[in-house]
């Protein structure tokens, strides 16, 4: 959890505000965990990287995961940046970092 606080921290010392940081962080955390829970749910435990489709399942997780994340930011950045660019360029950016 103190990571977490600190990232907070980090983006309060910058331009964001309180809820912009916890929005973005709960876009970030969430991506690793539906990356996680889509592994787990395909692949089961303990996965190894050892059969093709295991590797075609970590790639497709990732994919899903970064494309819900990328979701999530894009409404961050419209909601609390008011950024001038359109949604599907901001979700490609988010999306491509």
């Amino acid at each position: 959890m103190g990571w977490w606080l600190q990232t907070i921290a980090a983006k309060l010392l910058g331009d964001a505000n309180i809820w912009s940081s916890v929005f973005f962080d709960v876009a970030n955390a969430g991506e690793a965990l539906t990356i996680a829970g889509l592994i787990h749910r395909f692949c089961g435990s303990p996965f190894e990287l050892n059969e093709l489709r295991r590797v075609l399942a970590l790639f497709a997780a990732t994919v899903a995961g970064t494309s819900l994340s990328a979701l999530w930011g894009t409404l961050g950045f419209v909601l609390f940046h008011g950024s001038t660019a359109s949604p599907p360029l901001i979700w490609l950016h988010w999306f491509s970092c």
